[in-house]
């Protein structure tokens, strides 16, 4: 039962890291998309890539110990 309750409180910080990530990203995800589709010339494939260069850098977020240029970050992942 304990183990439950865990889960929970892990699952609520979770929520709150994922809408912080979200609301820091969004400014830069249409720069992000118009890159990717110049490099794809398709706009599912540009999404395709968008989506896994935005899931790198939040599986990225625990690994970083310095402030980052977002732009920057986000391109060298894509790249």
């Amino acid at each position: 039962m304990g183990t439950e309750n865990n889960l929970s409180f892990l699952g609520e910080d979770l929520r709150r890291i994922e809408k912080e990530y979200k609301e820091k990203i969004e400014p830069y995800r249409k720069d992000l998309w118009y890159y990717c589709y110049r490099l794809t010339n398709s706009p599912w494939d540009a999404e395709d890539l968008v989506q896994e260069t935005l899931l790198k850098s939040l599986s990225m977020l625990s690994k970083v110990f310095q402030e980052l240029n977002s732009t920057i970050n986000l391109l060298s992942i894509l790249l």
